[in-house]
């Protein structure tokens, strides 16, 4: 499976295609056979005030399987994560990522990126998906600083809250039944775009 990875990394990452954060796109992993698909859209980053802050974005991306995100970077580490790690959690039932808020890897001019894992969402009750994605989202608020904030905690804590409740919209949050395929959600998302 490492050297199957391996050359959908070499092989199919490296396109601008793949890598292209201003449109919306799926990304395929190949001959995986539960999860074809990895949802990623831009949405704008809300201020505390509910503003959005002046050219910036982030990425949400959405999978069941975290190995993508790797894929998606063409790489095999970052931040402290691994590729190698992910599949041997994975291959031993875990998740290894449940969600993660960082920067793309260093070299990329690509938006901050916020990651949803789509299985890890399905197999806990909502209200444990709504309070992951409101950590990914107080996460993604801490990496931009805003000079006019009085109170940084509050401040910083209200922005993660308006951006958790701009893509719990985007999900359809919490009316949705996240036993759905990506198609179908896939579809959703393009109601808003």
């Amino acid at each position: 499976m490492k050297r199957q990875i391996e050359a959908i990394l070499h092989a199919n990452t490296r396109s601008k295609a793949h890598r292209d954060h201003a449109t919306l796109g799926v990304l395929r992993l190949i001959n995986k056979p539960k999860t074809t698909e990895m949802i990623k859209f831009k949405l704008p980053v809300l201020d505390w005030r509910c503003s959005p802050i002046k050219d910036e974005f982030f990425m949400l991306m959405i999978s069941d399987d975290p190995r993508q995100i790797f894929l998606y970077y063409g790489v095999t580490e970052m931040h402290g994560l691994s590729l190698d790690a992910c599949q041997k959690r994975l291959e031993e039932g875990g998740s290894y990522i449940e969600g993660w808020c960082n920067v793309a890897p260093k070299g990329l001019n690509l938006p901050k990126f916020l990651f949803l894992n789509l299985k890890t969402m399905n197999e806990q009750p909502i209200w444990r998906t709504a309070t992951l994605i409101m950590h990914e989202a107080t996460h993604l608020a801490t990496h931009y600083e805003n000079s006019d904030m009085t109170d940084p905690e509050e401040e910083i804590i209200s922005m993660g809250e308006n951006n958790a409740n701009q893509i719990m919209e985007r999900l359809g949050f919490p009316e949705i039944n996240f036993f759905i395929n990506t198609k179908t959600l896939w579809e959703k998302m393009h109601k808003f775009s």
